[in-house]
């Protein structure tokens, strides 16, 4: 992560590219939990860490915010990304986004109350799941219409279990995702 902000991996993990998107990128709102990117001044990225809760804010941002289309969760402080505070837990406030298309987990994902299943995501992206939570999210990434699913680390038996059962799923490591999106074969809605 660049120092404070946002890095070039981070919006390729995002997949804010100007080739892939009609329109200026611009910063609508930073604060210590959260960075709003936008598309012509339209809400379209938010970069948030573990101390992020969507009823802190204005309602007018609060706006803005639900109209994402992309979200990157980090289980750590902006200003201290050495001090990692392990897996995200998915919290009710990604509901409030009913145009999310893109999640993208640092770390392990973990998903208590189902919150997965009532996205309209068509990307997954994490690194890794947890073993206590594994057969929780695993039900409900088969239950999901993804387009793409991306892993850092993931069981081969899980990998080839969701291949068999999501034939039109693109199941992919994120260095080959990221590698998809920045040759441009990768484009967001």
């Amino acid at each position: 992560m660049a120092k404070n902000g946002i890095s070039k991996l981070d919006l390729v993990t995002t997949n804010i590219r100007s080739e892939n998107l009609k329109g200026e990128p611009s910063l609508i709102f930073s604060d210590r939990f959260c960075t709003l990117i936008g598309i012509d001044l339209f809400p379209h990225s938010l970069f948030a860490n573990i101390g992020f809760n969507l009823k802190d804010y204005p309602s007018s941002l609060r706006q803005q915010i639900s109209e994402s289309k992309a979200v990157l969760l980090r289980p750590y402080n902006a200003f201290d990304a050495e001090q990692n505070l392990g897996d995200i837990i998915l919290n009710d406030w990604l509901k409030d986004l009913k145009k999310i298309k893109i999640l993208t987990i640092e770390g392990g994902l973990i998903d208590k109350n189902n919150i997965l299943l009532n996205l309209p995501i068509n990307t997954l992206v994490f690194d890794h799941l947890p073993k206590e939570n594994r057969s929780i999210i695993l039900k409900a990434i088969l239950s999901m219409k993804l387009k793409y699913l991306v892993y850092k680390e993931m069981d081969i038996s899980d990998i080839t279990h969701l291949r068999k059962q999501l034939p039109k799923t693109a199941i992919l490591q994120k260095a080959q995702y990221e590698k998809m999106v920045n040759q441009g074969l990768i484009y967001f809605e």
